[in-house]
């Protein structure tokens, strides 16, 4: 059997802007990769689904195979 587990829930995060942070666009530079974000919830509120996807993902990992380049994992008859 084939299977192909994803776990989406909202992180709760919103991505900020120079001026959210009273900086000047101008003093910033444009780097790609530079991104800041705040947490709109407390960490501990999202913990129980932090937990739940790394669980799911860890079963997954230590019970299959991947298949295609990992875009699916093959499960084994006995390990259904």
């Amino acid at each position: 059997m084939l299977i192909k587990v994803s776990v989406r829930y909202w992180r709760g995060t919103k991505k900020l802007k120079p001026e959210d942070l009273g900086l000047k666009k101008a003093d910033v530079s444009d780097r790609p990769h530079q991104s800041w974000t705040q947490r709109l919830l407390p960490k501990d509120a999202l913990s129980a689904l932090a937990l739940v996807e790394g669980r799911a993902h860890a079963l997954i990992e230590s019970n299959t195979f991947p298949f295609l380049n990992c875009l699916g994992h093959f499960v084994p008859n006995p390990r259904l």
